[in-house]
């Protein structure tokens, strides 16, 4: 639990579980700044809010989302061939499993399809 100042505004950080949350109290007060931030850790225990609190999905979790669009938009017939079966090839991979925020160039890069 820690509060601290920049410039006039008060910032709350702290961690609840394994994630961690901060960012502005709005207050130039320390009380009411203490307040603020005791109600967000309480929203934080009940997962409700204004904490946002955004999982980034896997690849494989990600894939019918973006499957779905493919197949709703406008593309030609041979490109929404194209990312359905790149996909075909994807979901057997280490890759699928990943967050996406995970994949860089060095995971892309060992990937290897027969």
């Amino acid at each position: 639990m820690s509060l601290f100042r920049r410039d006039r505004m008060w910032h709350y950080d702290f961690w609840y579980r394994g994630n961690r949350y901060r960012g502005s109290t709005e207050q130039t007060n320390r009380t009411r700044a203490r307040k603020v931030e005791a109600i967000l850790m309480l929203q934080a225990r009940e997962k409700q809010g204004l904490i946002r609190t955004s999982r980034v999905p896997s690849l494989s979790e990600f894939a019918p989302r973006f499957l779905n669009w493919v197949e709703a938009s406008t593309l030609e017939l041979a490109t929404k061939r194209y990312y359905q079966y790149g996909w075909r090839m994807l979901k057997v991979t280490d890759v699928a499993r990943m967050r996406l925020d995970h994949i860089n160039t060095d995971a892309v890069e060992i990937l290897r399809f027969p």
